[in-house]
């Protein structure tokens, strides 16, 4: 905790003495600067050429604690460099400090010409994970409300939970004109083992969570669910880069639908917005930068289970919401914002900073349950909003696949605050 002061002030420094951004020099990274790699092996990406790298993977956040495992990450060209962007793919097992198991492959993989765009991102998690409630706002179980004629017991803080997750997710985009996709895609979230750990229905009064009593009042078993589905998708994809974009757009737009008869507990549908957009400051350095990210997630019509609704930390590469724990804020509907400055710090390009600022805002639907004696008038979307910001550092690892070591510290609102360690940018 304490280097996280040393650690603003040095990037506060940077900025400060460099507003006009060192010169460029030809660019260096790790690999080459430790020895692994010639400078003059490096260049452009050629056509079939994998760039990987892989090595002992150490993580903190809010959410794991210390995570500790193998992570690798590749990229390549799967057509000419200069009409193809260069896909990726990440993969990693990770044990953690909160006795967790998290393992995932996640893909980026566009075709020769870009004709064809594949994301896919699967998972299988033992996980723990505290919960809030629903909204932004003050929830009900915080305060304690009547069930059934009986006064709960608040519970003002976390409500740790522990499940195991399993995450199918496959999309796959045909080209239709220029940057612009549409596709088809399957959807499979499902939930097991789940034990509320806050839950306690013998004590007097009963502690009731957030988690059991949203399962209890849309009729979900609370300890397993499943939700699956297919979706309709449009994309538009004119990023130059799928790891660490330095222009363009990414527009995602997707209605899902989770049908009974596909395995779903209960049917319901949803519809999700992703919108990462990239500006150049500078057109002698590309790498000063201003990128901005947004996700508008919201379900439509239906019920979907308590750790399907939409929250931060859930988009595919759980990097939304930096300062708080994923699933922190959580609801029917959520809005969510981010910009970040990158800016190279060194000549040669090895080191970056970049600052960067979020906001979130969730809703939580009316509930009026007369057979449990439960009246709630609920939070829209944007009644309350809550703030995160902080700063990083980028050291460049493979300059040719512009693959970077990550660390950023954040500060948010009610405390919140947290370390990240990782390989690739936010977003």
């Amino acid at each position: 905790m304490t280097r996280r002061p040393a650690l603003a002030a040095v990037l506060v420094a940077g900025w400060g003495a460099g507003l006009a951004l060192p010169a460029r020099a030809e660019e260096r990274d790790l690999l080459e600067l430790v020895g692994l790699r010639k400078p003059a092996e490096r260049g452009e990406p050629r056509p079939g050429e994998l760039m990987w790298f892989a090595l002992p993977a150490f993580g903190v956040s809010p959410t794991v604690g210390v995570a500790y495992g193998l992570a690798g990450s590749a990229a390549i060209a799967l057509g000419p460099p200069e009409s193809t962007i260069v896909s990726s793919a990440s993969a990693s097992v990770m044990l953690t400090t909160k006795d967790q198991l998290l393992s995932s492959v996640k893909t980026v993989l566009l075709t020769s010409g870009n004709e064809w765009e594949l994301l896919g991102d699967l998972r299988y998690y033992a996980f723990a994970e505290p919960t809030y409630g629903l909204g932004t706002g003050t929830t009900p179980v915080s305060g304690g409300f009547v069930l059934n004629g009986i006064d709960t017991q608040a519970l003002p803080g976390e409500q740790p939970m522990r499940f195991q997750y399993v995450k199918v997710h496959e999309t796959v985009f045909r080209q239709v004109s220029g940057p612009a996709y549409v596709g088809l895609g399957y959807h499979l979230d499902a939930h097991g083992d789940i034990r509320d750990e806050s839950l306690d229905l013998g004590a007097s009064p009963p502690s009731v969570t957030s988690h059991y009593a949203y399962s209890l009042h849309e009729g979900f078993d609370p300890g397993h669910y499943r939700l699956s589905g297919v979706s309709l998708n449009f994309l538009w994809e004119s990023r130059d880069h799928t790891l660490d974009p330095r222009r363009g757009l990414f527009l995602q737009l997707t209605y899902r639908v989770n049908p009974t008869w596909l395995g779903s507990s209960r049917p319901s549908s949803s519809a999700y917005a992703e919108l990462r957009t990239y500006h150049p400051l500078s057109p002698e350095n590309p790498r000063n930068l201003l990128a901005a990210w947004f996700i508008v997630d919201a379900v439509v019509s239906g019920a979907v289970p308590y750790l399907d609704l939409p929250a931060i930390g859930y988009d595919t590469r759980g990097r939304s919401g930096r300062a708080f724990a994923a699933g922190r804020f959580r609801g029917t509907a959520l809005a969510y914002g981010e910009v970040e400055w990158r800016v190279p710090l060194t000549a040669n390009g090895l080191l970056g900073g970049v600052l960067f600022a979020n906001a979130t805002t969730a809703a939580r639907p009316a509930v009026e349950e007369p057979s449990l004696g439960v009246s709630d008038s609920g939070v829209k979307l944007f009644r309350t909003v809550k703030m995160a910001g902080g700063a990083g550092l980028r050291v460049l690892v493979d300059r040719q696949a512009r693959m970077n070591l990550v660390a950023d510290v954040a500060w948010g609102a009610g405390g919140s605050s947290g370390v990240y360690l990782s390989m690739g940018e936010t977003f």
